[in-house]
This record gives structure tokens, C-alpha cells and sequence, in this order.
């Protein structure tokens, strides 16, 4: 039997993060942090020797860090993995603008803005699914 994929999904909105864990949980190990957990938290599990990432879904704004800040941690341990930063910023908003400039230097980052209209003829899950199928 193969290993599972391990897929980290941090976001400020529980619905959004069991929303994912459910999508997820029966293909992929999910680890997964909320808005109890802040920034040092993800980073701190990341230090742990059992830490794998091989996906990450990361809000932009997260308690005491920025999901490019834990972006840039996932890669420099784990690798080029896929990213896809969820955000509900502005896209005039400083994060917003930095994140584009973080995802044009790396091939495997998406940025999507909640709600999720803007994924036009897609659902949400089914985009997750593609963009699993093509880092895999």
C-alpha cells in the first residue's frame, strides 16, 4: 500500500479547515491547525521530527504570522510542495500584494480569495482535488 500524501491546512476559520480535513481525511494525512493555533504553533509542529508536508493550504493572515512566512519555512524544510494561500484580504492589500510577488518567484503556489466565487465553473473541493492531482 502506498504512503499517504501529508497536506497541512492552516486557516483562520474552522468551518474552511473541517471543510478541507473532510475533503481530504481519506486520501491524505491531514494536519491541520485553526484559529486556536497561532503561527508559532505551525512552525513549532514543523520542527517536530514527525512533521511531513508534502501539499500546504495556508490562509495569508494567521494569529502572530503570515501564511508567506510559513510558505517560506514549508519550502526550506520540505521543498518546492504546493502551495495554495486562501485569503479574504483585499487585493490592493499589502499581504495580498506581497503574496503575488512570493508566488512569482515559485512555480507550485496558487492564491485564492474567500468566499470562493471567484473559481469560476469549479467548486472549491473539486480545485483542491485538481491541484492535489497535478503537485502528485
Amino acid at each position: 500500500m502506498d504512503e499517504l500524501r501529508n497536506i497541512l491546512v492552516v486557516d483562520d476559520e474552522p468551518s474552511i479547515v473541517m471543510t478541507i480535513e473532510m475533503l481530504l481525511e481519506d486520501d491524505y494525512n491531514v494536519k491541520s491547525f485553526d484559529t486556536k493555533a497561532c503561527g508559532k504553533q505551525v512552525l513549532e509542529w514543523m520542527n517536530t521530527p514527525t512533521a511531513k508536508v508534502d501539499f500546504a493550504i495556508l490562509d495569508l493572515l494567521i494569529n502572530g504570522i503570515s501564511g508567506i512566512d510559513i510558505a517560506e519555512k514549508v519550502i526550506e524544510k520540505f521543498g518546492d510542495v504546493g502551495i495554495i494561500f486562501l485569503t479574504g484580504c483585499d487585493k490592493r492589500s499589502e499581504i495580498f500584494i506581497k503574496a503575488k510577488s512570493f508566488i512569482s518567484d515559485h512555480k507550485n503556489i496558487q492564491i485564492f480569495t474567500k468566499p470562493f466565487d471567484e473559481i469560476k465553473n469549479i467548486n472549491f473541493s473539486d480545485f483542491i482535488e485538481n491541484e492535489l492531482e497535478k503537485a502528485f
